[in-house]
């Protein structure tokens, strides 16, 4: 399967179910272009102008990954990304588990 990276596409191992859980196949070119193409990313295009976190419909809009399915183009958002041997996590909007764990560890005061 191809993943995209903005207008780039990798090689990405088969994936089962809703997340994309394996690797990206890259040789050394490819891993250098990866590379810059992160670095040159705004690292902070998943926050709203105050620094919170955007919600899940803006995230996805946003980011950088997607896929191209025989349905559509699908956005993705990475989650593990290792460089040295591809290994990657991708969410799909289907798959992305927002709210209850993120928001307990966010707020100041948490009952107990």
């Amino acid at each position: 399967m191809i993943l995209h990276y903005r207008e780039h596409a990798f090689r990405f191992e088969r994936f089962s179910g809703e997340s994309l859980d394996r690797r990206l196949l890259l040789d050394s070119r490819q891993t250098e272009l990866l590379t810059s193409l992160i670095e040159a990313e705004d690292e902070c295009w998943y926050l709203d102008n105050i620094g919170e976190r955007l919600p899940s419909d803006m995230l996805f809009a946003r980011s950088p990954w997607s896929w191209h399915s025989p349905r559509g183009t699908v956005k993705l958002l990475c989650r593990i990304l290792n460089l040295s041997d591809g290994r990657a996590l991708f969410s799909t909007p289907e798959s992305y588990l927002e709210g209850g764990l993120y928001d307990w560890m966010r707020s100041e005061t948490r009952t107990e």
